[in-house]
């Protein structure tokens, strides 16, 4: 367990993921997880993308606060409930099961008398991101509300969220997610341990210039 500025960071067994979701017989590999690690030596070559796509990955994520206009014009601020990395700044999760997916946009096309489609290739589209993990408190009997709490206030963000996770980012380039939906499983015999699901896709913040039409 690591203890951060006063806070503390658990290191969570992957077992207790795997297990929670029923993926005991899966294969997972484990990416070098610590964001505030020494960068890797750039002779290094990066391990290509289509080696880690569809596989799940145990990685470090960390949660960047923001906040939005909500659609009454108001400033909504969130990340501020508990922050618990080096610098008191972010919301860290060590452990988290993370399972990148991408689906490219294709237009297929019937042609009369012609077998198969023709097809047209459009973008690659959006990554589609999974991430399991547990949230567990540093003691045995208290349920981890705070890291809940501030968890939830992320995903129910309207807008999108900032993360950083050497493995989203080293591999796929991902810094922002927009989160579709969520979930937390219930864990039947322990009081400190709280399970999450969430299913988001990725956002590349895009730059659109408009031009003034004169008559």
């Amino acid at each position: 367990m690591n203890k951060i500025n006063g806070k503390f960071a658990p290191i969570v067994d992957p077992e207790i993921v795997l297990r929670g979701f029923g993926l005991q017989a899966l294969k997972a590999k484990y990416y070098n997880t610590k964001i505030n690690e020494e960068e890797q030596d750039e002779n290094t070559p990066d391990p290509p993308v289509t080696s880690y796509l569809g596989t799940p990955v145990f990685a470090q994520l960390l949660f960047i606060p923001g906040k939005y206009k909500d659609v009454k014009g108001e400033e909504v601020v969130y990340g501020e409930i508990f922050k618990n990395d080096d610098n008191e700044e972010n919301f860290v999760i060590n452990t988290v099961l993370i399972d990148v997916s991408q689906q490219k946009q294709i237009i297929k096309t019937n042609i009369q008398g012609v077998s198969g489609t023709v097809k047209e290739y459009i973008s690659k589209g959006d990554y589609q991101v999974t991430i399991r993990g547990a949230l567990v408190s540093e003691s045995s009997v208290r349920y981890p509300e705070e890291e809940v709490t501030q968890l939830t206030e992320y995903l129910e963000a309207e807008t999108s969220i900032g993360v950083a996770s050497r493995f989203l980012d080293d591999i796929f380039n991902i810094q922002n997610i927009v989160v579709e939906s969520f979930s937390f499983p219930q864990v039947e015999g322990t009081q400190n341990v709280q399970l999450f699901e969430v299913s988001a896709v990725s956002d590349d913040p895009i730059e659109l210039t408009v031009l003034n039409a004169k008559g």
